[in-house]
């Protein structure tokens, strides 16, 4: 959001619709009140299909990605995706992409 619809947002203490919070960039998804509970828990069940050492590592990543140089972010990356491969989900995820099926991911020690 600009500084400006910021200002324009808290001076005014102004309530948005869901299709104006989605232009200004504050939600991601509009649905109608009847159908949210139901996107919420789509957009779960695809999330916790995934490896959650990769869901972390990707929420670690988005967060500080902005705060950080190339050279920096390259080096995290690195470090993120050998921790990934060491916890075995990397591998499940390969061997199901070849084999066609969906991943099976047992590593569930990760830190939340």
């Amino acid at each position: 959001m600009s500084p400006g619809r910021a200002k324009l947002f808290m001076m005014t203490a102004m309530i948005l619709d869901g299709r104006t919070a989605s232009e200004w960039g504050l939600v991601d998804i509009v649905t109608s009140e009847m159908t949210a509970l139901e996107h919420a828990l789509k957009l779960a069940h695809a999330i916790a299909a995934n490896s959650p050492a990769v869901v972390a590592a990707i929420k670690a990543g988005v967060a500080h990605w902005s705060n950080v140089s190339p050279a920096q972010l390259a080096s995290w990356e690195k470090t993120e995706s050998q921790r990934v491969k060491e916890v075995g989900d990397w591998e499940e995820g390969v061997k199901a992409f070849l084999g066609k099926r969906p991943p099976v991911f047992t590593d569930l020690g990760v830190e939340r």
